[in-house]
């Protein structure tokens, strides 16, 4: 009898939750302890905490405002910051909040975190000073501590064609001294900023090689966690000192590939038009001459995130499936929405998909659900959510033990307790 009762249980898993391809069963059967958590969704119901054995609702912080949206990042000092549409707050690991500062509620802004630091750009009514100098009223820094500077109006290089709309992205960037570096209008040029918002120097050429460069051709501005400057040109990959002066550049393969530096190491970042699929390489630098040489440790990642074991967790949003790929291409599992779920209008998107350091993976349903999965495709927790106007949840992992979850003006951290 209690076999057959065992029976009976899995079978009900199966058809409530989502299916696990080439993953065991019995997480199943755990992750249907569930919990009533006191937050709702905009439908007024309770979102409801499966695996309530094993995780639990550490604590939640809710804004005011039903309009309000929260995106999230983790300072070296150990907070999270969370950034609101008019205010900046940093929180601790334990929900206690240590500071909010006031930011100036703007439609046309965009941002930028670097050192710690958080960076505002208002751009006002989107105009232009001439043919190829976008206008900044201000730039808005808040620093780890909650210290706001403003870095008065300026402008970014920009130029726009015979329609008015801008033909190239603004370039900028921050390095691990807390400065602040971009390429400004015409006449000013590479433009580098103190913390305090003063301006170091500024330059409209730099020398490379034999010849004058100018800084109106960078595309691209990084820095690495060494506080080295990069700049990239259409054809060429520049590392500049903290005055701008070219240490050393090299030829780049070709154009559409755009480069950024994680973790000691180079990424190149290109976009595949027939997979629709970005493709990440990672290389070592020769400090000497600037060499890329190509990781054999972190290899290629062609799409979604890599598993911490040289494979990849992969989101494939035409059929709803979550899988793992091992090193050499083969799929290891597979996780898919059910058939119900699907006709319920229920659907995943890749965007959402993360990972923590122990190597399980994280995801968002559209109707706000979130889903987390060990590295063999056990199911570990899933927060469920029946949003009718709300979307995807934002997911930040901080460990495989504390992971925080965004939808509108809610922010819940759910904690592993076993």
């Amino acid at each position: 009898m209690k076999k057959n009762l065992l029976s009976l249980l899995a079978v009900c898993c199966l058809f409530c939750l989502p299916n696990t391809i080439f993953a065991a069963a019995p997480s199943l059967k755990d992750i249907q302890v569930t919990q009533r958590l006191k937050l709702v969704d905009d439908r007024g119901n309770n979102l409801v905490l499966h695996n309530a054995r094993q995780f639990r609702l550490k604590w939640s912080i809710q804004d005011p405002s039903p309009y309000q949206h929260f995106q999230a990042y983790t300072g070296s000092n150990g907070l999270v910051y969370f950034i609101a549409f008019d205010y900046l707050m940093a929180v601790d690991t334990q929900g206690n909040i240590k500071w909010k500062q006031s930011l100036p509620s703007e439609l046309n802004t965009f941002e930028l975190i670097g050192d710690d630091a958080y960076y505002r750009f208002y751009q006002g009514n989107l105009e232009y000073a001439d043919e190829t100098s976008l206008i900044i009223d201000q730039i808005v820094r808040v620093d780890e501590d909650g210290r706001k500077i403003i870095i008065p109006a300026t402008t970014l290089y920009a130029p726009k064609n015979e329609q008015g709309f801008s033909l190239d992205y603004p370039v900028y960037s921050a390095d691990d001294y807390g400065n602040l570096i971009l390429l400004a209008g015409t006449g000013q040029g590479l433009t580098l900023y103190h913390p305090d918002g003063s301006v170091a120097w500024q330059r409209e050429t730099v020398e490379d090689r034999d010849r004058k460069l100018s800084v109106y051709e960078f595309l691209n501005l990084f820095s690495d966690e060494s506080g080295n400057i990069y700049a990239q040109t259409k054809d060429r990959l520049l590392k500049l000192d903290g005055q701008g002066n070219v240490l050393w550049s090299k030829s780049l393969p070709g154009p559409g590939i755009f480069y950024m530096a994680q973790r000691g190491k180079l990424v190149s970042w290109t976009f595949d038009a027939a997979t629709m699929s970005p493709h990440y390489t990672t290389y070592s630098i020769s400090e000497k001459d600037g060499s890329l040489v190509p990781d054999p440790v972190s290899g290629v990642t062609n799409r979604g995130i890599g598993d911490l074991r040289g494979g990849t967790y992969e989101l494939d949003e035409k059929t709803n499936t979550v899988l793992n790929r091992d090193k050499s291409g083969k799929i290891k599992w597979k996780y898919s929405l059910t058939k119900k779920d699907i006709a319920w209008g229920r659907s995943l998107a890749a965007f959402t998909m993360t990972g923590d350091t122990a190597g399980n993976v994280y995801f968002s349903a559209n109707v706000g659900t979130v889903y987390s999965l060990d590295p063999s495709g056990k199911p570990r927790f899933i927060v469920e959510m029946n949003n009718k106007h709300s979307y995807f949840s934002r997911i930040l992992s901080i460990s495989d033990k504390l992971t925080i979850i965004m939808i509108d003006n809610q922010i819940l951290a759910i904690e592993k307790i076993k």
